[in-house]
């Protein structure tokens, strides 16, 4: 698909489909229970603007370069460019885009950032048995800054202020546009705002053949998952060894040390209650009207939000280490080597952009998105990750902290860990028209990773794939469930190596 991409070809796909299958008048193809209006990404704003004017154009100064072009983009107009010549920039401390510009290289292997205390690249050695996958360096024998290349966004971790949540005072629906709340007073149009709720979840029955082989205790045998009805956690009663994300449990329930206040993996990527429950059923919206305590959002609701489970609507603000999203911004065509905490990172931003760009030797995450709404990622090439280990050291793209509405297209990632996850996350995101390859663990390199993938911990739901090819689609529960995943038509597999 192009940059300006219509929510008509979405459309014109699912009939087309559906008279292929012969079911344009019996049912519709996405069911309505997993369906969304998608439209992700820049769609809604006709694409990714092509911007003209250059505010400033710098060149490699054969020494630290950071703080040249952090000068450069803080002082750029908004809707400008900041443009870099081809060359090597040493980018030792991040670069922050924290207004509606553009970051613009002369081209992906032309324009280069480098942070060289940062990640190592791999070793020439080739790892046996592969085709060319080169040896990594393992990152504990080596000092590192850990800082990423690029922050997209007001700073480092903002996000939502939770002083300012509202306890929603009916449903919200889902498809519905609107919520109304406790108390609207602060909520002002063009506002990204967070909507989640707790999990609910209590001792539950496992699937049947689930086993004691792993359980820490002798009984109860078979064991209990602590699962409501959208949310699993991978936390049992008694505890499974080498699996579990709480360090004990009893019978009210699972902690780590204080029974009572539940393990501190159900915040990891979401908010959490007084006593620990996560909100990890989530989303983002963007609010287009307020009415008394009414608030209108510019997109439906992916899924419902229940009183009965303390559902709550959440402002972002500058209090604390909190921050408004940022609009409007982009990185486009250039390279980035050596990101220590991930290498470009979307924080608490919409409507931004990362086009044309090359992700290499990373550490962590090579594109993250967290706190984010209606982010893009295109034309790009994301490979060759430092650390190919599980564990968060290695992963190729990252969604996290109710990011929502992406899109994710005509990308190739290749040569790293897990080559897509999407922790408590995801809402109405579309993943399309990408190649994923060579996932692996380094020191288990059979193992085969996941490639095409809307998991990784509790909570994610309605992620679209459609068009991708890849070695594997898969739906991992190493820390919880991910609900109505839609893999829809054109979607290659091939065997794994």
């Amino acid at each position: 698909m192009t940059n300006g991409m219509k929510k008509t070809r979405w459309v014109l796909g699912i009939l087309m489909l559906g008279v292929a299958l012969g079911e344009v008048h019996s049912q519709p193809v996405i069911p309505s229970d997993r369906n969304f209006s998608w439209n992700p990404g820049m769609m809604s704003k006709g694409g990714i603007p092509n911007r003209t004017t250059v505010c400033a154009t710098l060149s490699p100064s054969g020494g630290a370069d950071s703080a040249a072009i952090q000068a450069a983009l803080d002082s750029c107009p908004s809707g400008q460019v900041v443009k870099l010549s081809a060359g090597t920039f040493t980018v030792d401390k991040y670069l922050l885009i924290h207004s509606s510009i553009t970051l613009r290289g002369s081209g992906a292997g032309q324009t280069i950032l480098t942070k060289t205390n940062g990640a190592k690249a791999r070793t020439s050695q080739v790892v046996s048995g592969t085709n060319g996958i080169r040896t990594p360096v393992d990152p504990n024998t080596y000092t590192h800054d850990a800082q990423p290349i690029i922050v997209v966004g007001p700073g480092r971790w903002p996000g939502p202020d939770s002083t300012t949540s509202q306890n929603l005072t009916v449903d919200g629906l889902q498809g519905a546009s609107s919520v109304t709340i406790a108390n609207a007073s602060g909520f002002t149009p063009g506002q990204f705002v967070l909507l989640d709720e707790l999990s609910g979840a209590s001792w539950q029955a496992v699937p049947p053949g689930f086993g004691c082989s792993n359980n820490a205790e002798p009984t109860p045998c078979p064991p209990f998952v602590w699962q409501g009805d959208r949310i699993a956690w991978n936390m049992h009663y008694p505890k499974q060894m080498y699996q579990d994300d709480n360090w004990t449990s009893n019978a009210s329930g699972p902690y780590d040390s204080t029974a009572g206040t539940f393990p501190a993996a159900m915040g990891w990527f979401c908010r959490a209650s007084a006593n620990g429950d996560g909100r990890c059923t989530n989303e983002i919206k963007e609010i287009a009207s307020v009415a008394g305590n009414t608030i209108t959002f510019t997109s439906p609701l992916t899924i419902s939000y229940r009183v009965s489970h303390t559902a709550q609507l959440t402002r972002y603000t500058n209090r604390g280490n909190g921050g408004v999203h940022v609009t409007n911004a982009g990185v486009e065509n250039l390279s980035t080597y050596g990101g220590a905490d991930g290498e470009v990172r979307f924080e608490t931003a919409a409507y931004s952009w990362a086009k044309n760009i090359e992700v290499t030797q990373w550490l962590g995450e090579g594109i993250a998105l967290e706190n984010s709404f209606r982010i893009e990622i295109r034309d790009s090439y994301i490979h060759t990750g430092s650390w190919p280990e599980p564990g968060g050291g290695g992963y190729a793209l990252s969604f996290a902290w109710a990011s929502s509405e992406a899109l994710i297209e005509n990308n190739i990632l290749i040569d790293a860990n897990k080559l897509m996850v999407f922790r408590s996350s995801g809402a109405g995101s579309v993943v399309a028209y990408n190649y994923t390859d060579d996932g692996w663990i380094y020191g288990t390199d059979g193992w085969v990773e996941v490639g095409l993938n809307a998991s990784h911990m509790a909570g994610t739901h309605h992620v679209l794939f459609e068009g991708n090819y890849g070695f594997n689609a898969d739906s991992d529960y190493t820390h919880g469930n991910a609900i109505y995943l839609t893999f829809f038509p054109k979607l290659a597999l091939r065997a794994a190596a």
